[in-house]
């Protein structure tokens, strides 16, 4: 069978030019059936300001400016004449080949390059597969929907840098459909019982290295582990307040398995691991974590996730009782998982995910002229759809201008590690990372199974390992 295109199969080379001043013509090429996720993925698209989607078409015309093909690579009918802006084409593939072994889906909507397996990838993401140790997407098609209209409306806007890159291979996402999940009842029973057998536990760990020597060598040693952490709970998430003389005090979660929730304690860590002390900070009536740590002016400011409130809560320490007091609210109506905050180019940041919806895939941004806002949401979001390098992992850092991301890897499993990201473009319209550095436990270290949480101080990286345990 002849691929989509013009004579003997070959798509012509399209010259990218900006559409007309009239509204961006749409049209979708389907097969007999759209599948429920096509179909929203039309609906989003009609919603675009400045696009005009016609009817779905067996033929093209020359007043078409981009044709959406559902049916794909592997149908016989070709398209004449191609689209002024192009040919745009969803693809999916397993994705175990680019996160390590671990089960996935990797999705893309590029539009066509001409022969070859080769396109101009518009949007890509990798899903995570429904396993014993993760819950998975459920529906990548309902995930990638938004993609198009995403699409188009930067097109609408005058954007085309996504239409300048240069074209990639996709041939490792052939399919018109995502698969469909495999989750059998036995399945269900062997996570069942993993679940009932085993636990995960964490703890803190220290590593005497600066950011510059990690991204050089590219390699995280083994850290100093917690000496003494209590077996009812697991110490998690720390972020540093200050080096010390005999060590260093972090801010950390505190998990009781007893409760099944967390709150924010402050501990006194000497260098060789020891717990020199250990006292309350934060206590809200729901399961709180990650307390991210942000120094404005003399003030030190904690916002921790509390996505239970819906909402990104803030807390001061008070320098005349050294105690946390409440201290606003900077989001709400959204369960944000992780908040990261940055202040870069004059404008305030906040990383996180979704906890009610993908919160180990999709990244979400907002951003604010001042930290108490008002804070808006990104246009792109969610900007990132991928597992393996979303979800907060730490504060962001500067290094020779370059500004870089920690996110954790939960491809395998929630915290499975760390992906450090180079940011490329932070915009109040454009957000674009690539992934530089992959850092996970290694099977000889004492807490082997994960790493999820990365910050330093001076000389002094300071995260956090995981390690599944039989249960008592």
């Amino acid at each position: 069978m002849a691929p989509p295109g013009g004579p003997g199969g070959r798509l012509r080379e399209v010259r990218i030019t900006p559409p007309p001043a009239r509204p961006l013509r749409v049209a979708f090429r389907v097969p007999r059936a759209l599948a429920p996720w096509q179909r929203r993925a039309v609906d989003a698209a009609r919603r675009v300001t400045s696009v005009s989607v016609v009817e779905v078409v067996a033929k093209t015309d020359q007043t078409i400016d981009v044709l959406v093909d559902f049916v794909g690579g592997g149908s016989d009918e070709p398209i004449r004449p191609v689209p002024r802006v192009g040919i745009w084409r969803y693809g999916f593939g397993d994705g175990a080949h680019v996160a390590g072994g671990a089960p996935g889906t990797l999705a893309r909507l590029y539009q066509t390059a001409g022969p070859g397996a080769k396109g101009t990838v518009l949007h890509e993401g990798w899903f995570g597969a429904r396993t014993r140790e993760s819950p998975g997407t459920k529906d990548v098609g309902a995930r990638v929907a938004a993609w198009m209209a995403l699409a188009l409306n930067g097109l609408a806007m005058g954007d085309f840098d996504a239409l300048d890159r240069p074209p990639r291979f996709i041939g490792d996402t052939p399919d018109a459909l995502p698969p469909k999940a495999r989750w059998s009842v036995a399945d269900a029973l062997a996570a069942a019982l993993f679940d009932v057998r085993k636990r995960e536990r964490w703890t803190i760990g220290l590593v005497p290295m600066s950011w510059r020597t990690l991204l050089e060598h590219e390699v995280l040693p083994e850290p100093t582990w917690l000496i003494g952490q209590p077996r009812d709970r697991f110490y998690a998430d720390p972020f540093p307040i200050e080096i010390t003389a005999r060590g260093v005090r972090v801010l950390a979660e505190d998990y009781r398995f007893e409760t099944g929730r967390g709150h924010i304690v402050e501990l006194d860590i000497a260098r060789d691991g020891a717990i020199r002390s250990v006292r309350d900070a934060i206590i809200p009536v729901g399961h709180t974590s990650y307390p991210f740590l942000l120094r404005s002016g003399e003030r030190l400011l904690c916002v921790p996730e509390a996505a239970w409130r819906d909402g990104v809560l803030t807390y001061e320490l008070d320098p005349t009782t050294d105690k946390w007091q409440p201290h606003g609210e900077l989001l709400k109506g959204f369960a944000a998982a992780d908040p990261t905050l940055l202040e870069h180019d004059g404008r305030w940041w906040l990383f996180c995910t979704n906890r009610r919806e993908e919160g180990r895939t999709e990244l979400h941004v907002f951003s604010a002229a001042d930290l108490r806002g008002p804070w808006e949401p990104h246009p792109q979001n969610p900007v990132k759809s991928d597992a393996r390098s979303s979800r907060p992992a730490g504060a962001c850092v500067t290094i020779g201008g370059t500004l870089y991301r920690p996110a954790q890897n939960c491809a395998r499993r929630y915290g499975g590690g760390i992906t450090i990201n180079r940011v490329i473009e932070l915009t109040r319209r454009r957000f674009r990372e690539e992934p530089i550095l992959a850092i996970e436990a290694s099977p000889t270290w004492q807490w082997p199974h994960g790493i999820h949480t990365i910050n330093a101080v001076g000389d002094l990286f300071i995260v956090d390992g995981l390690r599944v345990e039989r249960r008592l």
